[in-house]
């Protein structure tokens, strides 16, 4: 018996790059999936000060640093690989079915994904544990994600430690979703957050994505709540996060049209004194993102460019940009195997540069660079 399903798994593998079943049995399914890759990149950064004030020694000062700072000097090489394999398990019963899913990194060695619930078609589907949201629904598929990722990521998380998880896909084409998320500490954009202790937390997404010929539309809505108290005056804060992340693709050909775009409005990234008065920083933002890809026989090319904006409320601060261009190229050696090779450069403005105290320098612009090329190789099944 291991014998026969040993062999029909490596059959499976040969031909297929979806997930592989491997049992179908009594109303139970097992498929197996998994990939591994190894990426060699190669990223720098630089930065170039604009001083527009009328302190003639800051002036000399932006200077003198762009002088030895914008100079692709600051550039790093670096080798990785990864590698993870899931189960899905389902049990078809007369009244629905049970679902689980597992995945592992086996590059150290983490769970990524560990989840059970129950299904009806009628119904829908109803998950707990460690799994996807229902922002990895929301995107184009016109950029691949083998290095350096998509020219925008989105603001909703794709993922969640702990979550409730609902789908319901009983009507053609179309997945409706929600997810109630409970989150463990303050990251991202809350990171200013860290010093302060955290009562509630927990996150609220409802998306969903329709299918019509070689159209896909999708789009999600985050809803992220804090209450927590400042260490330093014992004062109680609500810290609210509110995001949108749309996406659109559509295939003609051997072409493929994508855009994602997104919007987010942050009720507290941190406090702020002027004048003696203590106040609320909140922060807006949003991102385009449209791509193209042309697929040629066993090749393909896709390029990218993403924009975004954020602003914060503080003191009439201006807004910082960030354009990023991507373009890279993957071909498959055989069947699940490919080769592939990416280049990313990106642009940010900011125009709230702060010194080691963390003050604002006044007057003072500063432009980042990043300059970055890899090439790898994937296995997925």
């Amino acid at each position: 018996m291991k014998k026969t399903l040993i062999a029909l798994t490596v059959a499976a593998l040969a031909t297929s790059v979806s997930a592989v079943e491997v049992f179908n049995k009594d109303g139970v399914t097992v498929n197996v999936k998994g990939d591994v890759k190894a990426t060699v990149t190669k990223q720098a950064t630089a930065f170039e000060d604009t001083y527009n004030g009328k302190d003639k020694a800051a002036k000399k000062a932006a200077e003198e640093s762009n002088k030895a700072d914008t100079v692709w000097t600051l550039a790093t090489l670096e080798a990785k690989g990864s590698a993870k394999v899931g189960v899905d398990v389902k049990y078809d019963t007369d009244f629905g079915y049970v679902v689980a899913g597992f995945e592992h990194k086996l590059v150290g060695s983490e769970t990524s994904k560990a989840f059970a619930g129950v299904g009806n078609k009628q119904f829908g589907q109803l998950t707990v544990g460690k799994q996807n949201t229902i922002a990895d629904e929301v995107g184009s598929d016109a950029l691949k994600e083998n290095i350096f990722g998509k020219v925008s990521s989105g603001y909703l998380a794709g993922d969640a430690e702990k979550s409730v998880a609902y789908r319901f896909e009983g009507v053609k084409d179309l997945v409706v979703g929600a997810d109630y998320v409970f989150l463990n500490d303050t990251t991202g954009d809350n990171k200013v957050l860290t010093k302060n202790a955290t009562k509630e937390q927990y996150t609220l997404d409802l998306g969903a994505k329709y299918t019509y010929g070689d159209v896909t539309l999708s789009g999600a809505y985050g809803f992220t709540h804090f209450n927590g108290v400042h260490k330093e005056n014992k004062e109680e804060f609500a810290h609210n996060v509110n995001a949108f992340d749309l996406g659109a693709t559509y295939v003609y050909d051997i072409f493929t049209l994508g855009a994602k775009a997104g919007f987010k409005h942050n009720s507290l990234v941190g406090t702020e004194t002027k004048d003696g008065k203590t106040e609320a920083v909140s922060s807006t933002g949003f991102y385009v993102a449209p791509a193209v890809s042309v697929k040629l026989d066993k090749a393909t090319v896709f390029t990218g460019y993403g924009l975004t904006w954020s602003k914060t409320t503080f003191d009439k601060a201006e807004a910082d940009l960030t354009h990023t261009f991507n373009l890279g190229a993957e071909y498959e050696l055989v069947k699940n195997a490919k080769v592939f090779a990416e280049y990313k450069f990106g642009v940010t403005t900011d125009k709230e540069v702060k010194d080691d105290m963390g003050k604002v320098i006044v007057d003072l612009e500063r432009t980042n660079f990043t300059n970055d090329f890899g090439v790898g190789m994937k296995v997925e099944w």
